[in-house]
C-alpha cells in the first residue's frame, strides 16, 4: 500500500523519503526505513516504464486506479477497522437508498390517492 502511495510522491521528494529512511534505520526502525529506502529506489529506476503504462491506460482505468489510490490512503489515515466500519456503513446505505426511493414513491402515490 505504501507503493501505491509513493507512486504520486514528485521526484524532487525522493530525497526527503531517503533521509526519513535512514533517519527510521538510525532510530531503530530498520526493517521500515530500509523498505522506505528500497521503494524510493525502485521507484527512482521504473520511473519510466511507469510513466509509459499510465500514458497507455484507457480514462476508465486510470478512475479506477484514482479509486484504489483514494481507499488506500483512507485506510492508511483512518486505520483498518475504523475504515472497516466506515465501509459498511457507506455501503449498508447504498443498498438501502433504493428501497428508501421505492417507498416515498408508493407513499406520495398512496397520498394522492393513485393507487
Amino acid at each position: 500500500m505504501l507503493g501505491t502511495l509513493l507512486m504520486f510522491i514528485p521526484e524532487e521528494a525522493y530525497i526527503l523519503f531517503l533521509l526519513l529512511g535512514a533517519v527510521m534505520v538510525m532510530c531503530g526502525f530498520r526493517k521500515s526505513g530500509l523498505g522506505l529506502i528500497g521503494m524510493v529506489l525502485t521507484l527512482s529506476c521504473l520511473e519510466p516504464v511507469f510513466d509509459v503504462f499510465i500514458n497507455l491506460l484507457p480514462d476508465w482505468a486510470l478512475l479506477l486506479m484514482l479509486v484504489f489510490f483514494a481507499i488506500s490512503l483512507l485506510k492508511l489515515i483512518l486505520g483498518k477497522e475504523v475504515f472497516g466500519f466506515l465501509a459498511g456503513s457507506i455501503l449498508f446505505a447504498l443498498l438501502k437508498a433504493p428501497f428508501q426511493i421505492a417507498g416515498r414513491i408508493v407513499r406520495i402515490m398512496l397520498k394522492r390517492h393513485l393507487i
